[in-house]
């Protein structure tokens, strides 16, 4: 009974109800490898710690149960322990003949993601590379597509890599070579590679749309990359062919599956026409999509399929910054569902326009008693650019909101922020307690309150043990892992920041906060060169642009200074030893 009604829960989104019920469903029946087995990949979304648990009495129960020794390798390798890398290493190096490619497979993949210091990392990606080029090449083995797909992002994560290293500038050589050696591959021909790789998955006389689909966002991903950016016109034009003429292929196959019109391709094409920085373009495939998908609908019958395909539309029209459009989108969109305003107020203040904004939550908060517009207008209240337009009507209905559903944390939450922009730091940390009081792993919660603590010398060293509680729930993501080793730099722990904060970096993230708290740590450590690749890194990812917290402006401040001041110039990266 347990077991099934967890099963009900897992399908309608409510883990923690799943989780109760397996948790019983355990007790009663504690030897039972597939009970715990459910339980574990709940726990791995909530809570790694309590997952790892339920794993290592799988082990004990089924030694060779290959699902628990891959989770729980997973688990280890992502702790940042040497000693639990090394389990997890040893873990999958037991692997019986018939599982022996999942194991390497997974192993490639955790050597990936896995940080350190530029030469570890060049390291682990070359040994990830070798683990993956053996696989495809071995003779009593069928390569899988996920197989290219690894490999294939392998060989871009070291060309970003390379290029990082290099400087801007220092690129070069294109990308000519259909099969470079990757240790003096130039980071351009490192991409091209990743794309041959790729292509691997459509060698069929067939390919599915997953895998058209696959490819396609691959390319578009790599055009968005800093290496492309700096990469010849040919190389860029040559990707932008591919990813076109890969989508004629998907729009193809979903024809002859009866979905021809599919939104998926038009918004596969409208993130590539954005990727070469051709906005108007994608904005004039938007209305002539919308104007043909509309005629194919029928008042009264088709009114839902309307209803969505305004709030798809727009939201595109959103990414491409084309605020009128997505208004006139999102106003269509209110006009068939009254209670859909949140897009519409949301878009105008993207376009600067707060009194109608405003106006229109206030609107609807007459006859809307729900937390959620209250939510939305403090979202409002937040924005940098707001000038305080209707501001006491606004402030009224979010007090009143906030008597009526104290215990709402989408709404907490959206206070908190609220007063964050407005530099009332004390109130913020108390509205983010409140909320921990409410759910003590909310996750948002914990990492902002966390980055306040951290702002205060006085806090840090509790702003650690939030950070902490956050990691322990969720595991050593980038944004966690961000926030703890830039309260380390503020401590002065440059070692312990550099670990974490290389390991967010090695996870791929764009974020250019994460290069910039990193190449802090590395003037703090005293490793001026490295700094200042990060440093360039973190500029190339638009940092200029970055929301900075004031600790962050004076560490900035901070580190440019130092940079500039080593002898007089800036540091010659292009000369850094080993690159």
């Amino acid at each position: 009974r347990h077991q099934a009604s967890a099963q009900a829960y897992v399908l309608l989104g409510d883990m923690p109800r799943a989780q109760a019920e397996l948790e019983q469903a355990v007790e009663l029946d504690p030897k039972n490898v597939a009970l715990r087995s459910q339980l574990a990949r709940v726990l791995m979304a909530t809570d790694v710690s309590a997952a790892r648990v339920q794993l290592e009495e799988m082990r004990k129960l089924d030694p060779d149960n290959a699902e628990a020794r891959r989770h729980l390798a997973t688990i280890l390798a992502s702790s940042g322990s040497a000693d639990d890398w090394a389990e997890a290493e040893k873990l999958l190096q037991q692997s019986m003949p018939e599982s022996a490619a999942g194991d390497d497979r997974l192993r490639a993949l955790l050597l990936s993601r896995r940080g350190g210091s530029w030469d570890d990392r060049q390291r682990n990606l070359q040994q990830a590379q070798s683990i993956l080029e053996a696989l495809v090449k071995k003779p009593d083995y069928q390569a899988m597509d996920i197989d290219y797909m690894l490999l294939a992002g392998v060989y871009q994560q070291q060309s970003v890599l390379k290029h990082d290293l290099a400087g801007p500038g220092a690129g070069g050589g294109g990308a000519s070579a259909a099969s470079p050696q990757v240790g003096q591959a130039s980071p351009e021909a490192l991409m091209e590679l990743s794309r041959i790789t790729l292509r691997k998955i459509l060698d069929k006389a067939s390919p599915t749309a997953s895998n058209l689909r696959t490819y396609v966002e691959f390319l578009i991903r790599g055009l968005d990359t800093p290496v492309m950016a700096s990469a010849p016109l040919t190389q860029r034009e040559e990707w932008s062919r591919d990813a076109a003429n890969r989508l004629d292929e998907l729009e193809l196959r979903l024809s002859q599956s009866g979905q021809g019109d599919s939104l998926e391709v038009v918004a596969l094409r409208v993130a590539l026409l954005k990727a070469r920085q051709e906005d108007s373009a994608a904005a004039d495939l938007l209305e002539k999509f919308l104007a043909q998908r509309l005629s194919t609908l029928k008042d009264g019958l088709d009114d839902d399929a309307k209803t969505r395909l305004y709030l798809q539309v727009g939201n595109l029209y959103s990414s491409l910054e084309r605020h009128a459009e997505a208004q006139a989108c999102y106003e269509k969109l209110r006009q068939r569902a009254p209670q859909a305003y949140a897009p519409l107020a949301l878009s105008l203040a993207a376009g600067g326009k707060f009194v109608e904004a405003v106006d229109l939550c206030l609107e609807a908060a007459a006859s809307d008693p729900s937390p959620a517009v209250a939510t939305t207008l403090a979202q409002l209240l937040s924005n940098p650019l707001y000038r305080q337009e209707k501001l006491q009507q606004a402030d009224e209905v979010i007090q009143a909101r906030l008597n009526d559903h104290a215990e709402d944390t989408q709404l907490l939450l959206a206070v908190a922020v609220l007063y964050v922009t407005r530099d009332d730091i004390d109130q913020a940390i108390s509205v983010f307690r409140r909320v921990l009081e409410i759910d003590p792993e909310n996750l948002l919660a914990l990492n902002n309150l966390a980055t306040l603590l951290g702002e205060r010398e006085a806090d840090r060293r509790d702003a650690v043990s939030y950070i902490d509680r956050a990691i322990a729930v969720a595991g050593r993501s980038a944004p966690l892992l961000d926030t703890r080793g830039t309260i380390f730099v503020y401590l002065g722990d440059a070692n312990r920041a550099i670990a974490d904060l290389e390991e967010a970096v090695a996870s791929g993230a764009a974020d250019p906060r994460y290069y910039f708290h990193l190449a802090a740590a590395y003037q703090r450590a005293g490793r001026l060169a490295d700094a200042q690749i990060m440093h360039q890194a973190a500029r190339r990812r638009g940092l200029d642009g970055a929301l900075l917290t004031a600790s962050d402006k004076q560490l900035l401040a901070d580190l440019e200074r130092a940079l500039g001041s080593q002898s007089g110039q800036r540091v010659n990266v292009s000369q850094r030893e080993g690159t």
